[in-house]
């Protein structure tokens, strides 16, 4: 309970916050709030939020961003085979972001591209 007050505390002091700015490390809906920001604005920048967590996938000790970054891998995949937009996104980010998060999305890439190829969806 006190974590929660603390979060309220903050949230009463500062206003609400963008939510593109919301700690990804509060758990994979913050994942589905940010594709729904996608979906809703066709806006690349909750992409490259996803994207960011992507090195979280290797965390060890860590639980709630190893299942952050897991959750944005898959579906960084499964939105990419189902919208040319992520893909492009995801192609795009490539020049941008550093090496952590470029060595996995280049993994995400290819098994997004792979899957197409073989008509599979996600």
């Amino acid at each position: 309970m006190p974590k929660h007050k603390e979060m309220i505390d903050n949230l009463l002091a500062n206003g609400r916050p963008s939510l593109l700015e919301l700690p990804l490390e509060q758990g994979p809906w913050v994942l589905d709030a940010l594709w729904g920001y996608f979906m809703a604005t066709g806006d690349d920048a909750p992409i490259a939020r996803i994207i960011s967590a992507l090195p979280w996938v290797n965390v060890r000790g860590d639980v709630s961003r190893l299942l952050v970054g897991g959750a944005a891998r898959w579906s960084l995949i499964s939105n990419a085979i189902q919208h040319k937009p992520v893909m492009t996104a995801c192609r795009k980010e490539l020049a941008s972001q550093p090496k952590e998060v470029t060595d996995v999305l280049r993994e995400v890439i290819a098994e997004a591209e792979k899957d197409m190829k073989e008509g599979k969806t996600q």
